[in-house]
C-alpha cells in the first residue's frame, strides 16, 4: 500500500508539473503571438490601402476585428 502510495503522489506531482509547463507555454505562445499579430495586421492592411481600393479594404478590417474577438 505504501509503495503505491507514493507511486501516486509522484504521478500526480509529475502530472501538475506537467500541466503547470504546459500552460505557462500557451500562456507565452499566445502572449508572443498577440504583440506580433496586431503588428502584422497593421501592415497588412497598410499595404491594402495604397494597392486596392476602399471595398476591398472595409470587408478586410471587419474580417480582422472579427478574428480578433
Amino acid at each position: 500500500m505504501r509503495k503505491y502510495n507514493s507511486g501516486n503522489t509522484n504521478t500526480i506531482i509529475i502530472i501538475i508539473v506537467l500541466v503547470i509547463i504546459v500552460a505557462f507555454g500557451v500562456w507565452w505562445y499566445s502572449k508572443s503571438n498577440s504583440t506580433s499579430a496586431p503588428d502584422n495586421s497593421e501592415l497588412n492592411v497598410d499595404v491594402n490601402l495604397p494597392s486596392g481600393e476602399g471595398d476591398t479594404t472595409s470587408p478586410s478590417d471587419d474580417g480582422g476585428s472579427s478574428l480578433y474577438q
